[in-house]
């Protein structure tokens, strides 16, 4: 019924398909970010594998890779931009992510994140960030710092999520490797537009 029904929003079988496509790319994504390595039996009797996402494998095995302002006991008692404690902090921070790798990363901010750097830069007004900047094929803020560049984005999921939107995952996007055992397929179906 549906296929034959003339919707006024447009073809109903290709937003389904665009709502499925969008879903899936998410679950990838958060994958990627949150997963947690599994081996074992799914709920089908089949062998179940998952992968370490980001966070499980910097948390794993780069221990001092995470870094917490609220932590830090050099900076108990200090304000995040009243008496300096942000930026110190950040800039301290900053030299450990430039320390090895490239010297232009991208780092992907929740919103409150965003708004802490906004008014270290409102306060201090020594931060320069140039808005709608074309980098990784999005629209990025760029900061450019005395340790090198730094591509800040919102990231919907961080956003999103409460206890995300204080987080920033710094990171170098060319040096992630996408190794799945079988990629994603969309199969049509053959018989959508048969008339039964």
């Amino acid at each position: 019924t549906a296929l034959l029904t003339k919707y006024r929003t447009g073809d109903a079988y290709k937003e389904l398909k665009r709502q499925i496509t969008e879903l899936h790319a998410i679950q990838l994504e958060k994958q990627l970010l949150f997963g947690v390595p599994y081996e074992g039996t799914g709920s089908n009797g089949k062998p179940e594998r998952t992968s370490a996402g980001l966070f499980y494998a910097i948390r794993t095995y780069n221990p001092g890779g995470t870094l917490d302002y609220k932590n830090d006991g050099s900076y108990t008692g200090k304000t995040w931009v009243a008496s300096d404690g942000g930026i110190k902090w950040f800039e301290d921070a900053l030299e450990v992510a430039f320390r090895y790798g490239d010297s232009e990363k991208l780092a992907l901010c929740g919103s409150a994140a965003l708004r802490g750097i906004n008014s270290l830069a409102r306060a201090h007004g020594t931060i320069n960030l140039e808005p709608a900047t074309e980098s990784y094929g999005l629209k990025v803020v760029k900061w450019i710092t005395p340790y090198g560049v730094l591509n800040l984005m919102t990231h919907p999921l961080f956003t999103y999520e409460n206890t995300l939107r204080n987080t920033m995952l710094i990171l170098e996007p060319r040096r992630l490797k996408w190794r799945y055992i079988t990629d994603t397929t969309f199969y049509p179906d053959l018989n959508r537009d048969k008339k039964m």
